[in-house]
């Protein structure tokens, strides 16, 4: 809270060092270096004045990220450092051939270090080596949420514009819809982990995330955790994939048909920060972005145009997008990979990811994964390996597999 209140870059390192070696003590270096790295991309996301050299300080916390990493990983079996090892391999191979072939040859090649190092990283120190390590890990995690969101809670009271943005809650983040999509996360996690609905622990989770996306006026964020709700009730150890699947389709057409037929009585219902007609009726923006980026990858699909090719494009056309009431970048991370690595990487850099992770299992397909993939389908945080949500997606999505759902109790 003083970090937020108090804007000063020597305090800030002084009580975020302390922060550090206080996680340190009671827990271990490694889950130290997890949540300091976790709560300095959070703060380095704010658009505070004030805030805006934790950019340039978070850079230290992700150098014990990679130094933890590298110690990690001279632990691990042989066979675990060589899938590892070929894993960094195909980042580089993905990201750094594009590179070459393009005409900024200097920003793709940085690009590709800092995908394949990060990546690399989170990658060692997301997958837990023991049950212990997995308690202790989901521990870290559910602490950081709720330091994160109270923070976030007490800052509004004290000052309203510094976590609201438009009307909308955005707790300590740039905007609303980064801390919702870095909720989803945690509430994904949560859903993995929960045994019963009734279970006083998974209803406040619901709840919260209910209120707090209420509240931020997010969409994609809600619709994606309303898919993991769903998912876990459609969660069962005697059906298969198929027929989940069918079931989710079926229970999705139904939401959307019955909004269709009442939609005004539905919009009628949500609070304006969340219906926002204007944006609703115009796709906010996105459906503009993501044609002009299909157009650009359609030249350039094989290869891209390297790294930070999202990023020259939506710069230079700025003015255009702007007057188009849209600012940012694609907003999708499938089409911001593809327009700096082309298709074939992108398609083999996320399926590497997820499977690497553990989340293609079966059983986690609809709890799990799809509420993730649904996130950085409609945002394009997974583009910046040191964003607020990327390293929740690792952190997190590492350790879902590793958290009791298949042989989960159900209610009659």
């Amino acid at each position: 809270m003083g970090i937020l209140i108090f804007q000063n870059v020597a305090l800030g390192a002084i009580l975020s060092l302390s922060m550090y070696f206080l996680w340190q003590k009671r827990r271990n270096r490694r889950e130290a270096v997890v949540a300091l790295f976790v709560f300095a991309c959070v703060l380095a996301s704010s658009r505070e004045q004030g805030l805006q050299y934790w950019k340039i300080w978070r850079l230290f916390f992700a150098f014990l990220v990679v130094l933890e990493a590298v110690r990690v990983f001279r632990t691990m079996t042989k066979a675990t450092r060589q899938n590892l090892l070929g894993f960094a391999l195909l980042v580089v191979l993905c990201t750094g051939v594009p590179a070459l072939l393009s005409d900024h040859v200097a920003e793709g090649l940085e690009e590709m270090v800092l995908l394949t190092s990060m990546w690399w990283a989170m990658t060692v120190l997301g997958v837990p080596d023991s049950s212990e390590a997995s308690a202790v890990r989901f521990s870290t995690l559910v602490h950081a949420g709720v330091v994160v969101v109270l923070v976030s809670v007490f800052g509004s009271i004290v000052d309203f514009d510094l976590v609201h943005l438009g009307g909308r809650f955005r707790g300590i983040f740039g905007n609303p819809n980064e801390f919702s999509h870095w909720w989803l996360t945690l509430f994904v996690m949560g859903m993995v982990a929960s045994k019963k609905m009734t279970s006083p622990r998974t209803m406040l989770l619901i709840l919260a995330t209910l209120a707090l996306f209420l509240w931020s006026g997010t969409r994609g964020a809600m619709i994606a955790a309303m898919l993991s709700l769903m998912g876990w009730f459609l969660q069962g150890r005697d059906t298969s994939i198929s027929s989940r699947l069918s079931k989710l389709l079926l229970v999705a057409v139904g939401i959307f048909a019955l909004a269709a037929v009442s939609m005004e009585s539905v919009l009628n219902f949500l609070p304006e920060r969340v219906v926002r007609r204007e944006s609703l009726i115009e796709g906010g923006g996105r459906l503009l972005a993501w044609e002009h980026a299909g157009d650009q990858i359609e030249e350039q699909p094989w290869f891209g145009n390297g790294g930070g090719a999202e990023e020259r494009f939506f710069r230079e056309n700025y003015s255009f997008f702007a007057a188009q009431n849209h600012q940012g970048l694609s907003h999708n991370s499938w089409l911001a990979f593809a327009m700096n690595f082309g298709v074939p990487a992108t398609v083999l850099l996320f399926v590497a990811l997820l499977s690497r992770l553990g989340l293609l299992q079966r059983r986690l397909l609809l709890v799990g994964l799809l509420p993730l993939v649904v996130s950085f389908t409609l945002e394009g945080w997974l583009t910046a390996p040191m964003s607020a949500s990327s390293p929740m997606l690792f952190f997190v999505g590492a350790l879902i597999p590793h958290l009791g759902l298949s042989g989960m109790e159900r209610e009659p």
